[in-house]
């Protein structure tokens, strides 16, 4: 179940990056653990490594996401912004796409004092329901 897109096929290189709805919105399935010894073929020994780094990435959208559908407090090292919208995106250097955002909505006068968490390599989620 949970819909996890753990790559089996030896195609690790082709999987999807980026998380599916299925993947959120899941209970989540633990990929392959990693081995110390005994991975028959490189492609195997790749293949695994991806699977549990990608896991690592989605595993913390998930439980924040499952919180919030449930009315609870997400996990402490998320902060929650009302209101935010992209008002625009240029070529970063020296690569890379930075995004504008406008912070809006309730307590959009204290969010500069949370601007600290939107430093590079935050990850920002945009939603326009809510999460709902």
């Amino acid at each position: 179940g949970g819909g996890a897109m753990w790559c089996t096929d030896g195609a690790w290189d082709q999987g999807a990056i980026l998380p599916r709805s299925a993947e959120l919105t899941g209970s989540g399935v633990d990929p392959a653990p990693n081995q110390t010894a005994g991975f028959l073929t490189s492609e195997e020994c790749l293949r695994t490594h991806y699977n549990l780094l990608r896991e690592d990435f989605v595993r913390p959208l998930r439980t924040t996401l499952a919180a919030l559908q449930r009315g609870e407090t997400p996990p402490r090292e998320v902060r929650l912004h009302e209101g935010v919208r992209i008002r625009g995106a240029q070529a970063g250097e020296p690569f890379g796409l930075l995004h504008e955002l406008a912070l809006g909505g309730e307590g959009a006068e204290t969010a500069g004092a949370e601007i600290s968490s939107l430093v590079n390599g935050s990850m920002v989620l945009l939603s326009p329901d809510g999460w709902g």
